[in-house]
């Protein structure tokens, strides 16, 4: 039986190796492609475009799973913080445009504004975040069905605000002087603003790691609570701990 055992094993670590595989070469393929129909340096510029984005979605998706994880409320007002943060950097960067900060600026005050407008837009969400779950979110904890129902309602709330102070048109960020243009490398073209936003993703990157890891901490804790409050409200004689 022991020697079947240590026969089955490198056929099935072969297999597992097997699968491994073809899935990092079908997702190659998939990459890969898209060059039969279209230029390279077309397909490279937008690649580096999609990257980007990607790693927009990323930094919200993010967020939406750490709040899940450390809290256990799934805030589908995730979407509309990250709006409100938009707009304030559009807010700070006009102020600051005003001063010369942006688009006649020096490389300090662009990359200053850029930091700047980050600091303040985390701020305020921040604010709408601990004002969100003060009032709203912990009148529902532990209810899921709530939670999406209350935050559905408050993000299309802070939509409609949104609309108040900032009007219902699209609004064009203004791109410091020091991050307009683009890089030419090889004919592939790429926005110098996007190296600013992949460089911002990759710092947040190496820190989740460290979030998803207090997250489960957090989320094993209260597993734990939880089993100890079921625990004691079994009645002794039913837990076994009474006796006959």
């Amino acid at each position: 039986m022991d020697s079947e055992i240590a026969l089955a094993e490198p056929e099935t670590r072969f297999a597992l190796d097997a699968k491994k595989w073809a899935f990092r070469i079908g997702s190659v393929g998939i990459w890969v492609l898209p060059i039969i129909w279209i230029d390279v340096t077309t397909y490279l510029v937008l690649t580096v475009a999609g990257v980007t984005m990607g790693m927009l979605l990323f930094l919200t998706a993010s967020g939406l799973t750490l709040i899940f994880g450390l809290m256990d409320v799934l805030n589908l007002a995730h979407g509309a913080f990250f709006a409100w943060g938009a707009y304030v950097g559009f807010s700070i960067l006009n102020a600051l445009n005003a001063l010369g900060w942006v688009e006649t600026g020096t490389l300090g005050q662009s990359a200053g504004s850029v930091l700047l407008a980050l600091v303040v837009a985390l701020a305020v969400g921040a604010m709408l975040g601990i004002a969100l779950e003060r009032i709203i979110i912990r009148q529902v904890y532990g209810d899921h069905l709530k939670q999406i129902l209350i935050t559905m309602g408050a993000s299309l709330v802070m939509a409609e605000i949104i609309k108040i102070f900032w009007g219902p048109n699209d609004e064009v960020v203004l791109v410091p002087l020091a991050f307009q243009g683009s890089y030419d490398v090889m004919d592939v073209i790429v926005n110098k603003f996007r190296v600013v936003a992949i460089f911002c993703k990759k710092i947040a990157e190496r820190r989740w790691p460290q979030w998803s890891a207090i997250s489960s901490k957090q989320r094993s804790r209260d597993h734990g609570e939880e089993s100890r409050r079921e625990d004691h409200s079994i009645p002794p004689a039913i837990r076994g701990d009474g006796g006959g």
